[in-house]
């Protein structure tokens, strides 16, 4: 069977390898661009070729649909569909929109011309269904978010109505940056949850929850940074300070 070639073979376990490795050892040591990009090179030959290995007679289908949908989920359209699923509280979910990472494309047609030549390659000699047990982990584990670098749990009160407030918050981030606006997380017990992607500052993702009080007092608890991608804890300070004075501190 030509999935068992696949599965198999030198260079899907290799590829399997570099992600996992990458993933949960190399970004949590020397998180930087470098680490980030392995990742969708690695993850994108991976996920073709196990596909492929899946539905043989299909190959350019698997291509070109994993390609479209690779597009998708690095473009801001894939955001409401993150947001949807995070607020089901299963697990968490993220990724980086950047656009540079549409280099790693290049990879599906290497996976494509790999999974021709791959039945008269050598192979490794063992179950095809462990690597493809592993893969499915790696498919999940490797876009799972991570814990708050940084947690906070401040409480700013203000004497304002909720909907007021996240108006002055809203327009206060469209002062620094027009394409900076709160994103709903959904409500719980009486809180609204939301993150602010500060793309005015980096990657990294600050998340507040908005509570009304009275109809004069509204509570917002600072709550932390979400990291997307590793950064010094004394950076992670520095964003809070800078958080706290351009937009908190600004809104009464």
């Amino acid at each position: 069977m030509e999935n068992k070639h696949i599965f198999n073979s030198y260079g899907f376990n290799l590829a399997l390898a570099i992600l996992l490795l990458n993933d949960f050892i190399l970004k949590d040591i020397y998180g930087s661009w470098l680490t980030g990009k392995l990742s969708d090179f690695a993850g994108l030959f991976v996920f073709s070729l196990f596909f492929i290995a899946v539905f043989p007679k299909y190959r350019q289908v698997v291509l070109y649909a994993t390609g479209i949908l690779f597009i998708f989920w690095k473009s801001p359209f894939s955001q409401p569909i993150i947001n949807f699923w995070n607020h089901l509280s299963i697990f968490s979910i993220h990724r980086v929109v950047d656009y540079t990472d549409f280099f790693a494309l290049l990879m599906l047609p290497l996976a494509g011309l790999f999974s021709k030549i791959v039945p008269k390659a050598p192979e490794l000699k063992f179950n095809p269904i462990l690597p493809m047990l592993v893969a499915c982990f790696a498919f999940v584990a490797t876009s799972r978010g991570k814990d708050f670098g940084f947690k906070v749990e401040k409480i700013y009160t203000y004497s304002l109505s909720k909907d007021t407030l996240i108006a002055r918050m809203n327009s206060r981030l469209d002062s620094l940056n027009h394409v900076l606006r709160l994103d709903s997380l959904g409500e719980h017990s009486g809180k609204v949850y939301f993150f602010i992607p500060l793309d005015f500052y980096g990657e990294p993702i600050l998340e507040i929850s908005v509570q009304e009080r009275s109809a004069s007092e509204t509570e917002v608890e600072l709550i932390g940074i979400d990291l997307s991608r590793l950064i010094e804890e004394k950076d992670q300070k520095a964003l809070i300070e800078e958080v706290e004075q351009k937009i908190l501190n600004r809104l009464n």
